[in-house]
């Protein structure tokens, strides 16, 4: 089973097999890296998002103070919203790629054949996706994270795994298995970096690089235009290894130019200690800015968001308004019918799949 086959929009049913649209996901290809810098002392995470069909989607400002109910259809689980939190959406709220909350805890999520969805049968669940959001919802640190994993089960048809990070400097990643999820963290991550390979794999086939034992050299983008998941690991590893204890946002925007391929759509800075964002679209040369303590983040039923297509000479922090499932949907529509198969799905569609999601969530009394 993949997701439920209605979603509740108010007391409407949508009439469509909702979000069978993440199996479509799989016919198009995901890269996406991601390093901590500066670690112990401060942590600065460097994300790439990879996507080879379009750029689109949202930055959405979750609020605190709701309840969250997974779309699954059977056993969905339900949770409170401890911390609020920003994230980088391509579908709708819910739904993230990657995004940081208020107490400082950093989620991605990185493309993995080898990912597969298994563990205890009779747990709560969340889709692949909704994972991230109930992690940025709930925890406020990698441990805090970690500790909750017993108390859901992902089902997914997309093969994804995720890195984890916080201000404290720990860091985590996270790979679905038949057996449940696997944990790399503390002394079994030595470097703090994910691309698109089991991490098991990755620290065992860096021994191959220079710097680490090997003599096979290091390309960055520069020097090979679509560097694959190895080479961006070693060159995320190499970075973080040499970055010293106080990057700055420029120096992870260097690293991110240095692992980036022609599918690169979004470069995301995460600043854990300071509580901010720093961002630039591919194609674009301006680097925008997020200050979470600046935000609002009281419920209100829509949260706050931004069309990532549309931001030129626009100040993201004044331009946030609340989702508008008109306006959204045909943002999640584009990003459907970059999808193989789903060009046929219409914008109304779309706006109701945003209203659905918009229904999962509720401000508290």
């Amino acid at each position: 089973m993949t997701f439920a086959r209605s979603l509740r929009a108010g007391a409407r049913i949508l009439k469509w097999p909702a979000l069978a649209l993440l199996p479509l996901m799989a016919s198009a290809a995901f890269a996406c890296s991601t390093v901590v810098l500066g670690l112990p002392e401060r942590p600065i995470v460097a994300y790439s998002f990879d996507f080879d069909a379009t750029g689109a989607g949202f930055m959405i400002v979750n609020p605190k103070d709701a309840a969250r109910r997974s779309i699954m259809e059977n056993r969905p689980a339900q949770w409170p919203v401890r911390h609020a939190s920003v994230t980088f959406n391509q579908i709708g709220p819910g739904m993230p790629a990657a995004g940081m909350n208020a107490a400082g805890l950093v989620v991605t999520l990185m493309w993995n054949d080898e990912a597969a969805y298994g563990g205890d049968t009779d747990a709560p669940v969340v889709n692949e996706l909704e994972f991230i959001q109930r992690l940025l919802d709930t925890a406020g640190s990698v441990d805090e994270a970690l500790a909750s994993l017993r108390d859901v089960r992902i089902e997914g048809t997309v093969p994804i795994h995720y890195l984890l990070a916080d201000r404290s400097g720990a860091v985590a990643a996270i790979t679905p298995a038949p057996g449940g999820l696997q944990v790399h963290t503390g002394e079994e991550m030595p470097h703090p970096a994910l691309t698109n390979t089991s991490y098991a794999v990755l620290i065992d086939k860096i021994r191959a690089f220079e710097g680490f034992g090997g003599d096979r050299a290091i390309h960055t983008a520069e020097g090979s235009q679509d560097p694959g998941s190895l080479d961006r690991f070693a060159v995320a590893a190499s970075a973080a290894r040499h970055a010293g204890p106080a990057p700055t946002p420029e120096t992870a925007f260097g690293v991110l130019d240095d692992v980036a391929n022609s599918e690169t759509r979004w470069q995301i800075v995460f600043d854990p200690a300071a509580q901010r964002i720093a961002f630039r679209i591919a194609g674009e040369e301006a680097v925008h800015h997020v200050d979470m303590a600046g935000l609002d983040v009281g419920c209100t039923g829509r949260p706050l968001s931004i069309d990532l297509s549309n931001l030129a000479g626009r100040n993201v922090s004044d331009a946030l308004a609340p989702l508008d499932p008109a306006t959204a949907g045909p943002i999640a529509a584009k990003v459907l019918g970059s999808f193989t198969g789903a060009a046929a799905f219409p914008p109304d569609v779309a706006s109701g799949l945003i209203e659905g999601l918009l229904a999962s969530a509720r401000c508290n009394p």
